[in-house]
């Protein structure tokens, strides 16, 4: 993954990435709405209602295309 952005009231807020590859909100603001992810290729795929939890993986319903 090249990129996590999650949506704020402001428009689309890019994530940090730690070197232990995981993306963090600091302060945990607008966590749980629409997130945008980007993969190396530059393909994004958007997908709301992701409650984000820690060990758990989710399905979203989405899938990016096989390269």
């Amino acid at each position: 993954m090249a990129a996590l952005e999650v949506r704020t009231a402001d428009g689309w807020r890019q994530l940090p990435r730690t070197d232990y590859d995981c993306f963090l909100s600091a302060d945990g603001s607008e966590c749980g709405g629409a997130i945008t992810i980007t993969v190396i290729y530059g393909e994004r795929l958007t997908n709301t209602g992701i409650e984000p939890r820690p060990n758990i993986v989710q399905p979203t319903g989405v899938q990016f295309s096989r390269h």
